[in-house]
């Protein structure tokens, strides 16, 4: 499956960031969704969603005021495929 095909769109904002961050994504059809803020070692910082999500675009916040000021991936992975966009939190 192409990376393009499952997950449309996949953006983080605003980036860098000090306190919440905006994810959206769009699905082409319904599909279980994992997003995990991991840190640059690859290790789970804060689990954001684990869920099915319909069709369509998504919208989801995320509160990053509780976290250590660096730099994070936030991965998305839908059937199996990840994407990945690098987050600075300030």
């Amino acid at each position: 499956t192409e990376i393009s095909n499952t997950v449309l769109n996949y953006i983080a904002y605003p980036n860098p960031a000090a306190e919440k961050v905006t994810i959206e994504f769009e699905l082409p059809q319904t599909a279980n969704v994992r997003i995990e803020l991991l840190d640059m070692k690859g290790a789970l910082v804060k689990p954001i969603a684990n869920q099915t999500f319909n069709g369509g675009k998504q919208k989801l916040l995320l509160n990053v005021s509780d976290i250590a000021k660096g730099v994070y991936n936030c991965v998305i992975t839908v059937n199996g495929t990840r994407k990945s966009i690098r987050l600075q939190k300030d």
